[in-house]
């Protein structure tokens, strides 16, 4: 039967691929057209808008002025107030001492205070307009033509001048207290920049400077003499680099144990140096532990203020670098490796306990409380 050959290009409607592809790239073209008319229309908005803001918020401003224009966002009572993780990321002084930590491994003591100040300039012209930015759009009124730089001679002379001022005029004063020292960055945090881990039961956690995970969490039961035939008291802790700095052990006053041992003594089995008891029903608790609390000074505030108030001997038993006590590896003591603590201390087997761990927010060190 013979056969007839059709051309179906040649009949209108029959190219369904180069139709539908035509369509397709117009209906895409279309699209992006649209897309990009929206983003040219939104970027001469936001400009106008800049202008606009900047030119408001620019204005200057005595001194006194109530920046009415200022948007602060609420704040939960008793928090910290927040502003966006880059802003407070690049006002935080540790990041600079973090970049130059990860770029050379060294520290601001390492490289020396003339490089350091070189480096926080170098950092402060890429990264400053951009802080500056982020505050703008944060709502921030500031007049710019009082700018400046915290590190400059003339701000830092400033400040010197102003504590001076402050000291003479007896309105500030020099004592001892004690401080969040980083023992990694070797330098001093703010309170506001360290958070609290809580931490119940035992829990391994990686300290700098030490190959394997530190435990956490653990209480340690410590027996200390007391003066005369009145046996032994024992204590728990959490913090055991810390009992060289011991000068004060508290007991609840409604403790039938130790109720008769206010004002009595106890003594280190390390050297012979003695303490006294002191009853507080505050600070022993006793639902916890032994319910006796040991009591060191430069290492903890609230035994400060027991300190003070009973008139107590104040012993710092770290080291400035707080890598080491004066009488041996801090963490040593912690995990009660063998030959740390002396063979004369009696202590016991260790139990589960909670505690907090203080962390900086932009670095992994452990932070101590240091004199």
């Amino acid at each position: 039967m013979p056969t007839e050959k059709v051309d179906h290009q040649s009949e209108p409607g029959t190219n369904y691929n180069v139709t539908d592809s035509s369509k397709k790239k117009k209906k895409k073209d279309k699209v992006k057209e649209e897309k990009k008319k929206k983003a040219l229309e939104w970027e001469s908005l936001r400009t106008q808008w800049k202008k606009g803001a900047s030119k408001k918020k620019n204005v200057r401003r005595d001194a006194a002025e109530e920046n009415i224009d200022y948007v602060d966002s609420p704040t939960i009572p008793g928090e910290k107030k927040l502003l966006s993780n880059q802003c407070v990321k690049k006002y935080n002084p540790v990041v600079m001492e973090k970049k130059i930590m990860h770029n050379s491994n060294k520290t601001r003591h390492d490289i020396g205070r003339e490089d350091f100040v070189k480096e926080v300039w170098d950092w402060k012209n890429e990264y400053g307009e951009t802080i500056l930015n982020q505050l703008r759009w944060l709502g921030v009124s500031r007049d710019r033509s009082r700018e400046c730089f915290t590190m400059e001679e003339q701000r830092s002379k400033a400040v010197i001048k102003a504590f001076v001022r402050l000291y003479k005029d007896g309105l500030i004063y020099r004592g001892h207290w004690p401080v969040i020292w980083d023992s990694l960055l070797q330098i001093v945090i703010s309170s506001i920049e360290v958070d609290y881990i809580a931490i119940e039961g035992r829990t391994p956690l990686e300290v700098p400077g030490y190959t394997t995970p530190v435990e956490f969490g653990v209480l340690t039961l410590l027996a200390y003499p007391l003066k005369g035939d009145l046996g032994e008291i024992e204590v728990a802790t959490t913090r055991m680099e810390t009992l060289f700095g011991d000068t004060c052990i508290v007991v609840h006053h409604e403790n039938g144990r130790y109720t008769d041992l206010h004002g009595k003594y106890a003594f280190y089995p390390f050297n012979g140096r003695r303490f006294p008891t002191v009853c507080d029903g505050l600070l022993a608790v006793q639902t916890f532990g032994t319910g006796d609390v040991k009591i060191t000074p430069d290492h903890d505030l609230d035994d400060l203020w027991v300190a003070r108030e009973e008139i107590l001997q104040e012993v710092c038993i770290v080291e400035t670098k707080v890598t080491s006590t004066r009488r041996g590896d801090r963490i040593m003591y912690r995990v009660g490796r063998a030959g740390q603590l002396p063979s004369k201390a009696k202590w016991y087997n260790k139990e589960q306990g909670e505690a907090e761990f203080p962390h900086l927010q932009f670095s992994a060190s452990q932070e101590f409380q240091l004199s």
